[in-house]
């Protein structure tokens, strides 16, 4: 036994994915800013997502990534979240590598350009 409890593990999940969920939020907002910031000084956006949404919403492009920003949020700080297996947690990991590698490429063409 490694020493933690069954309840103790479930209190450590629980917290990884809150705080998995405001880093997750505060990196869609981040990305949001480093990708206007590159589109104004004459990049272009290489998510075919975004493009659409860019080419739907204009201006607002950003409501998509806002919306789910908002739903995990909501998701991870709700009382009826059950605790998250380590398939979960395994998933919340990569999107939150996969945010810091398209933030730090953002601000690589920044500096780069």
């Amino acid at each position: 036994m490694t020493g933690v409890s069954a309840a103790g593990a479930q209190i450590q999940a629980r917290l990884f994915m809150r705080i998995a969920g405001l880093v997750i939020a505060v990196g869609q907002a981040l990305d949001v800013a480093t990708t206007n910031a590159v589109l104004a000084s004459g990049g272009a956006e290489l998510n075919p997502l975004m493009r659409i949404s860019m080419a739907k919403l204009g201006s607002l492009w950003w409501l998509p990534k806002a919306a789910i920003a908002i739903f995990i949020l909501a998701y991870v700080f709700s009382r009826r979240t059950p605790v998250p297996t380590r398939r979960i947690i395994a998933l919340a990991t990569i999107a939150l590598a996969s945010s810091a590698v398209i933030i730090a490429n953002n601000i690589a063409q920044l500096a780069g350009g």
